[in-house]
């Protein structure tokens, strides 16, 4: 494996900071409207014996549960450890050149394509304007799906291509443990769903992140869902793949005539 050596440029440094600062704000705004919208859960019918959690702490774990909160997180932890990469005098080349940069840039591209492709419109439906902590939680929502997916997805392209990747060890290797984190995801989330409830307007229901996860209710409409999100997976995982190694043909060819002119 080649590894063209880079160095340290200011604006990386100031763009990881700067990520970190507005992703750990976003990520701080959704606790705090997870605390000021908590209820304690009245008693109702309850016909499908699910348990449900309520209060701040019934809030917090939906929150959690959610896909766009997680690959925020993935991508707080991956500019921390970025930037504590950044001052270490003898880098780990994992943290910038290796799978977890890769696998966090695709699932917070999955985060931002599917909310603005299908969710936007029902945050937007769902949104009561003349609430403060409605709009404060709308406005979050421009965090975690605008600005947290482009500060990675701009970072990814701007860094990449210092190493190449072989295609035998990306498909047998890395692929598995990318798309692992997906099919985990995704049996959390049906377990949790299927015996967990929450209370919707003094009714008890299944507590699924997302409306296409709920099998009970459309099991037609999760298969369409989830086919989409594995095809748009892989085509992402091949898209970053070869822009990464058309970075590195690039910038070997413009180190090869640095070295000419040096000569000349």
């Amino acid at each position: 494996m080649t590894i063209i050596t880079k160095q340290k440029p200011i604006w990386a440094r100031n763009w990881m900071i700067g990520a970190i600062i507005v992703i750990s704000s976003a990520l701080i705004i959704s606790v705090v409207v997870d605390a000021l919208t908590s209820v304690t859960a009245p008693v109702v019918t309850n016909p499908h014996n699910l348990w449900y959690p309520s209060g701040f702490g019934a809030n917090l774990w939906n929150s959690l549960s959610t896909f766009t909160i997680q690959t925020n997180l993935m991508v707080l932890i991956f500019f921390i450890l970025a930037l504590v990469n950044y001052f270490k005098k003898n880098r780990i080349p994992t943290i910038n050149l290796g799978r977890f940069k890769f696998s966090v840039t695709i699932y917070i591209t999955i985060t931002f394509v599917i909310f603005w492709s299908s969710l936007f419109k029902n945050t937007i439906n769902n949104t009561d304007f003349h609430d403060s902590v409605a709009l404060l939680s709308f406005f979050n929502t421009f965090l975690l799906h605008l600005f947290t997916p482009l500060a990675m997805i701009g970072y990814y392209l701007l860094t990449s291509g210092f190493v190449k990747w072989a295609i035998k060890p990306s498909a047998i290797k890395t692929l598995p443990i990318a798309i692992s984190y997906l099919f985990i995801y995704l049996a959390y989330a049906l377990i949790k769903g299927t015996f967990v409830g929450q209370v919707v307007n003094n009714e008890v229901k299944y507590s699924y992140p997302y409306f296409f996860l709920n099998i009970k209710e459309n099991i037609g409409n999760f298969f369409i869902y989830f086919a989409i999100i594995l095809v748009l997976f892989l085509v992402l995982f091949l898209i970053y793949y070869y822009y990464n190694n058309y970075q590195y043909k690039y910038k070997q060819r413009k180190l090869k005539s640095q070295e000419e002119e040096i000569k000349l």
